[in-house]
């Protein structure tokens, strides 16, 4: 669960959907990294770690919290664009965690591929376009941009 629903000045229900939101947002802006070329993946993703690795985790998070708390809110073909993802990842050999397989091999072909079906059937894809901007990982890490760091 995302975390308890206290009530404090607000409703429960104002706060059980902002978590909602929350969830729903977070689980999207993890499909469009997956579903975006390569090179977007790997910039996005710190180099400091294993990058495949946190592409998949990001995913794994959100797509759990998301079938935690409302997987009853999910049509039958959402729920199964999730599912096939996450087939496809448990499913990777070894060799596919690292930077050159996430760039080259079918298998991350077949993640892009899986992931903007995912984001058709949660009524998403027209929202590609902002992590190509690099607008989504300033927002989702709220950092400012290099350009800023600067002044």
């Amino acid at each position: 669960m995302i975390g308890p629903i206290y009530r404090m000045g607000g409703s429960t229900m104002e706060l059980f959907m902002a978590n909602k939101t929350l969830v729903f947002n977070r689980l999207k802006h993890s499909l469009e990294l997956l579903a975006a070329p390569s090179e977007i993946q790997l910039r996005f993703v710190p180099d400091f770690g294993y990058r495949a690795d946190e592409l998949y985790l990001g995913f794994d998070h959100w797509r759990s919290q998301l079938l935690v708390n409302f997987e009853s809110e999910l049509a039958a073909d959402q729920r199964q664009s999730l599912n096939s993802l996450q087939e496809l990842f448990v499913l990777m050999d070894n060799h596919c965690w690292n930077d050159t397989a996430v760039a080259c091999s079918s298998e991350w072909e077949n993640v892009r591929r899986l992931s903007a079906r995912a984001l058709g059937a949660f009524g998403w894809s027209d929202s590609a376009p902002l992590m190509a901007t690099g607008e989504i990982s300033r927002r989702r890490l709220n950092t400012p941009s290099l350009k800023d760091s600067s002044a």
